[in-house]
């Protein structure tokens, strides 16, 4: 069983939860080991395989083990594996009595001698349903397992497909969110790097928790999904909204402020600039028509200035009025 780390929570924290998922993905074949690598008993060893098509694939087995593991050609059982764009196969021995090695009078090096029938890579996984075609017969499925000290925990995927025979014309993979077990049989890697698998078995186990289909990227709820999208939309809004309620560099935020900003003509008659600023001209934003407070009767005499401003009023001064 492995441990997926989950995505953070709606409430903004950032902390990530860890979810135990039971994936798993192993492979079981034969192999050619070659030369090797030692850093603290972790042994990585470049090896071959050869797939359903004949074809001979590269890579690279890690193993933790006191003594170095001798070159030759193996039978691989039940080994954890996964794929990586750029590296190809990656495998993981948990055990040296995982590998079992085949004498060299029977490994096929010598055409002379009689050797065992070659293998096709058996694929077993328990993984998560992630995608399915309209037709039902091929799936992408998608884990996480653990791959030894040297890698951690790692996520792999799959494709797995249905033949078009009569013998898999009932079998179908179940719908999306579905934790299902199977065999089938190692057919190719793709562009990606991704294992195509021939599916011999599915079996439905249950519906995948809420909590191991997010972690996995699957359906609405996940980090890329719908409400992750919509959740993400509505704080950016929020933010833009509180972005708009703040006060601009130079102005108050209350009425007062304002008020007490208002430009103001010292005497003379209605001057169309002040302080350099026209009347038409922008501050801050606003259109502002500067007009003199100052009143003048017909034969100039100038009357006193009121403010625009009404005075504090207080009750001795509501009783005099």
């Amino acid at each position: 069983m492995s441990t997926v780390h989950g995505s953070p929570s709606k409430s903004g924290n950032a902390q990530a939860r860890s979810v135990k998922v039971p994936t798993h993905l192993s492979l079981s074949g034969d192999v050619i080991l070659g030369s090797a690598s030692t850093v603290d008993n972790t042994h990585t060893i470049e090896a071959l395989l050869i797939d359903i098509t004949n074809t001979i694939r590269r890579l690279e087995l890690t193993i933790w083990a006191r003594d170095m593991v001798e070159s030759g050609a193996y039978i691989l059982s039940n080994c954890t594996f996964t794929t990586s764009k750029g590296k190809g196969l990656c495998i993981q021995a948990p055990d040296g009595y995982c590998l079992r090695r085949i004498p060299e009078e029977f490994d096929g090096s010598d055409p002379s001698n009689s050797s065992l029938p070659p293998a096709v890579p058996v694929v077993n996984f328990v993984a998560v349903v992630k995608w399915l075609d309209a037709e039902r017969k091929r799936a992408r499925l998608v884990g996480r397992q653990y791959m030894g000290k040297k890698d951690g925990t790692v996520d792999f995927e799959i494709i797995g497909t249905f033949e078009a025979l009569p013998r898999w014309e009932n079998w179908f993979f179940p719908s999306v969110g579905s934790l299902i077990s199977g065999d089938g049989l190692f057919q190719r890697l793709d562009d990606s790097d991704t294992v195509e698998v021939v599916m011999r078995r599915c079996t439905l186990i249950c519906e995948a928790p809420i909590a191991v289909q997010q972690a996995l990227g699957i359906g609405n709820n996940s980090p890329n999904g719908k409400a992750d999208a919509l959740l993400k939309a509505h704080q950016l809004l929020q933010k833009h909204k509180q972005k708009q309620h703040q006060p601009k560099n130079g102005e108050d935020s209350d009425d007062s402020g304002a008020a007490s900003m208002s430009p103001v003509s010292t005497g003379g008659p209605s001057d169309t600039k002040q302080k350099g600023r026209s009347v038409d001209d922008p501050a801050d934003g606003v259109f502002t028509k500067l007009v003199s407070t100052t009143p003048h009767t017909s034969d100039g005499v100038t009357e006193p200035l009121i403010s625009p401003t009404p005075g504090l009023l207080t009750r001795k001064r509501a009783r005099n009025e």
